[in-house]
């Protein structure tokens, strides 16, 4: 049986680094402002937030926060600015999310594709209330 080695195979460049100590890099997000932390979760999609959300306490608050999904919201929906939603950004973002992927995709229990969706959804809103036809009018106009 041969015997072991313990030969490194290292480039010239790096030869006078195998005597010093190996660096071992802590974490520096905990001691970051969480404003800069929000700075930079305000640059993530929804699925890195729902992933950030996974990886500790802090980070789930973070991904949590109100103005990280309201940010995501006005972006990506076009979220007009008013003072409060409905709800919280969050369930607004995802109930967009739903809607938008129900008309453009199709529902997935139909397997009709997004023609139908679209067709599916804009005909009830084409009708009023008693089936007939919605009659648009200008404000100011009789």
């Amino acid at each position: 049986m041969a015997a072991s080695s313990r030969a490194l195979i290292v480039h010239p460049f790096f030869v006078d680094s195998l005597n010093e100590p190996p660096v071992t890099l802590a974490p520096c997000w905990p001691t970051l402002p969480r404003e800069c932390l929000l700075n930079v979760a305000r640059f993530l999609s929804a699925k890195d937030l729902c992933q950030l959300s996974q990886c500790s306490r802090d980070l789930n608050e973070l991904a949590k926060d109100e103005s990280v999904w309201e940010n995501l919201a006005r972006k990506t929906f076009n979220v007009p600015h008013r003072p409060d939603p409905p709800t919280s950004w969050r369930a607004l973002y995802k109930f967009n999310f739903e809607i938008f992927k129900r008309v453009f995709a199709g529902d997935e229990s139909d397997n009709r594709g997004g023609a139908h969706a679209v067709r599916d959804v804009w005909r009830p809103l084409r009708r009023g209330a008693n089936g007939g036809p919605i009659r648009l009018s200008v404000a100011g106009s009789s």
